[in-house]
């Protein structure tokens, strides 16, 4: 069962799909409107981050809970629950688990913008449309985008979701079922984290 705002993600997702046919050959050249503060590295991400966002404010909203790492196999001793860096790796790791789905290499771009309008600034445009959602994917810029203030490893997880799946298929599966497969994840984070919507708990 997907959570609420189930048709704006979707349009997203399909925006997103679309776009891969009219960008440039070179993703890397492409401008996408985001003007990048602060940079940070991890072992899975390259995180940039938009002027005016707090820093220590963005490591709460994504900090992996212990019932979220719990699930995870290799060791995560190591990863500092501080750092915006280390808790999205884990948040990659537990994504992968719940997927069943392990890679050898993956590296993937974030990028995180400091409010709605400046995350609705960039999806208009890349697609020239606005949005309300908390973040979206690019399969073609191999980036997500997210909204600093409305941030929850819920939303990132079921981002990271369709990242994951354009790096492991060869052949992407039809959007609906990406937007299915996103959904499942978020389910399970939520489950969790106890953060399902009440109608979904059983």
């Amino acid at each position: 069962m997907r959570p609420t705002g189930t048709n704006i993600l979707i349009a997203i997702s399909i925006l997103a799909a679309s776009f891969v046919l009219c960008q440039p050959a070179s993703a890397e050249s492409y401008n996408d409107g985001f003007n990048a503060a602060e940079t940070l590295e991890g072992r899975y991400f390259t995180i940039s981050v938009e002027n005016g966002v707090d820093m220590q404010g963005l490591a709460m909203k994504v900090a992996v809970s212990p019932s979220i790492t719990a699930i995870i196999k290799e060791s995560v001793a190591s990863y500092d629950s501080d750092k915006v860096a280390d808790q999205l790796d884990l948040l990659f790791l537990a994504v992968s688990e719940i997927m069943d789905i392990r890679m050898r290499s993956f590296k993937c771009k974030v990028k995180v913008c400091k409010d709605a309008s400046s995350l609705s600034a960039i999806a208009l445009k890349l697609f020239d449309k606005e949005t309300t959602a908390g973040g979206f994917y690019v399969v073609s810029l191999d980036t997500i985008y997210v909204d600093a203030n409305s941030i929850t490893t819920n939303v990132l997880g079921h981002e990271l979701s369709h990242a994951v799946q354009s790096h492991y298929f060869v052949v992407p599966p039809p959007m609906k079922i990406q937007e299915v497969l996103a959904g499942y994840v978020e389910f399970q984070l939520r489950k969790y984290t106890n953060t399902l919507p009440t109608s979904s708990r059983k």
